[in-house]
């Protein structure tokens, strides 16, 4: 008798989180979701912004157009993941040096 308990109370969780995930993916990606606003991604001429580079010099579309660029928002103290992902980005650039240029 407990071992059907058991595995009634299981099946009615392991409903109620499929329930639960039905729901999110309705309201998110499936036929109830809202509609786009507008398309993504947008042309970098489209884009309208102002970042300051490692040298202080200031940064926009019109700037990058025509050059491969990578943008990274990282954080001030983050011992475990932005050093090895600051690596990463390091040695994709130095790759990216050494291609020839068109």
């Amino acid at each position: 008798m407990q071992r059907r308990a058991i595995l009634g109370y299981g099946a009615a969780g392991v409903g109620a989180v499929a329930l639960m995930l039905f729901v999110g993916w309705w309201r998110v990606d499936g036929p109830g979701a809202p509609a786009p606003v507008g398309q993504r991604p947008v042309t970098l001429t489209e884009m309208d912004f102002r970042l300051t580079d490692h040298e202080g010099n200031a940064v926009g579309p019109e700037t990058l157009i025509g050059r491969p660029t990578m943008a990274f928002f990282g954080f001030t103290y983050c011992p475990d993941v932005c050093p090895t992902t600051l690596l990463t980005f390091r040695d994709g650039s130095t790759i990216w040096e050494t291609r020839p240029t068109r």
